[in-house]
């Protein structure tokens, strides 16, 4: 049933306040859902933090929606899931690949809409969408919000069960969100912008079918995705997803919707294009916008620990060097990422757009915790627009064909400037 054919009734109100702990929103709030929900963090032995999983809303304009899916890293085998947290355990200067708890708070959202930088999360009035009602999902089960399983793995004779369950969280907010607008005004929002950073950048993508089949046709809607490239191995896809019901280490296949599962089950070398592509066919009155540096430090180093996982040279003590992952960047992430952002500009003209800074930073649309170097109202080396306008013209502009920023922009020929002496 989609948003705008429900009825407002007094009793629902009563029945959802009681189901979910929430109140009126004025600032960001956290919401938890129900305690029956499979909705969860990936549960480490002795962080008690990894338990529970939450999310935040702050509440605007009701007719206009942000969706934003946090990041922080992923892991997919015994080494990545349970070797990098005892590397970190035992240094602290050794960063494990994912992040098992919920590491944004209240406090640290309202201190991010107050400040000037803080993105597309801010309140000042550049901001695309300071009015908008926003909602933040928490990154916490290693499995770029995709998983509905719990896994076993075995690291140096210590087995350790990882909650996988990014796709149930997912479906818990947005359960929570059906909910809010069917008692809160009676109808779908107007607009809809879907985005994510990093693994939420993934989430954003695949999630947004579910998303759509929510609204009406008269919902605009939009997809944002920054710094998520999807340029991996075939092993990685192997472990990670497998290729049918009951495999892979994420157990996501079934949370997958069926148009991009093609994407993950063939040659990793296609799947840049392949997820994107599909989206953008399948969904052609949506505008989907795709943003990274063009020599993204972060996506460098996972596809250099993906390559060490799939040979079995990675070890979780003793991680890719700078100049490794500067290497991966260079001749291996860069040009797949922007062969495939190319691409699918030829493919798909009328409803994609890609912007590619200039150096290594990971993360343009926020300030927030795992991602301080957001830059989204200073960048401006994508052929020399501001990123800023690019997205404000991507959701505000009705016409892309004439006097509009929402191009492909791209950094060429500077791209390595940021990291010349």
């Amino acid at each position: 049933m989609k948003l705008n054919e429900m009825v407002v009734k007094g009793l629902l109100v009563g029945l959802v306040m009681l189901c979910w702990s929430t109140t009126l929103l004025a600032n960001w709030e956290k919401i938890q859902p129900p305690v029956d929900s499979d909705a969860r963090c990936a549960g480490i032995p002795n962080v008690p933090e990894s338990e529970k999983f939450y999310f935040f809303v702050e509440e605007g304009d009701l007719t206009k929606l942000l969706v934003f899916f946090d990041g922080g890293g992923a892991c997919w085998d015994a080494r990545t899931c349970v070797g990098s947290l005892a590397a970190f355990n035992a240094d602290p200067h050794l960063p494990p690949t994912y992040t098992p708890i919920v590491d944004e708070t209240t406090d640290a959202l309202n201190d991010h809409s107050q400040d000037s930088e803080a993105g597309i999360l801010s309140g000042r009035a550049d901001n695309p969408f300071a009015d908008y009602t926003k909602v933040f999902v928490p990154y916490c089960t290693g499995d770029v919000h995709l998983g509905s399983g719990e896994t076993t793995y075995n690291f140096g004779g210590v087995e350790q069960i990882v909650a996988h369950r990014g796709a149930d969280n997912v479906h818990a907010v947005l359960d929570w969100l059906y909910d809010f607008y069917t008692t809160r005004i009676g109808k779908a929002p107007d607009e809809v912008v879907v985005s994510g950073v990093s693994a939420g950048g993934y989430a954003a993508m695949v999630h947004f079918p579910a998303i759509q089949s929510m609204l009406p046709a008269s919902t605009d809607t939009f997809v944002l995705t920054d710094s998520a490239n999807a340029v991996v191995t075939d092993g990685f896809l192997d472990l990670a997803f497998g290729s049918g019901p009951g495999e892979g280490n994420w157990h996501a296949w079934d949370a997958i919707p069926d148009l991009i599962k093609p994407a993950l089950e063939g040659n990793a070398e296609e799947t840049p294009f392949a997820l994107v592509n599909a989206l953008t066919q399948a969904y052609q009155g949506t505008r989907f916008g795709q943003m990274t540096a063009a020599f993204d430090a972060i996506q460098s180093k996972f596809l250099t620990v993906m390559q060490g996982v799939d040979d079995g040279t990675y070890d979780p003590f003793d991680p890719p060097t700078e100049a490794e992952i500067l290497a991966t960047a260079l001749f291996e992430w860069s040009p797949r990422a922007r062969f495939s952002m190319n691409l699918l500009a030829l493919s798909t003209p009328w409803n994609f757009r890609y912007y590619l800074a200039a150096g290594t930073n990971h993360g343009q649309l926020v300030t927030a915790q795992g991602f301080p170097s957001g830059n989204f109202f200073s960048e401006n080396s994508g052929g020399n627009v501001a990123l800023r306008d690019w997205v404000d013209d991507m959701v505000n502009r009705k016409s892309v064909w004439w006097n509009t920023d929402w191009r492909n922009r791209r950094c060429t020929p500077n791209c390595l400037e940021p990291l010349l002496p």
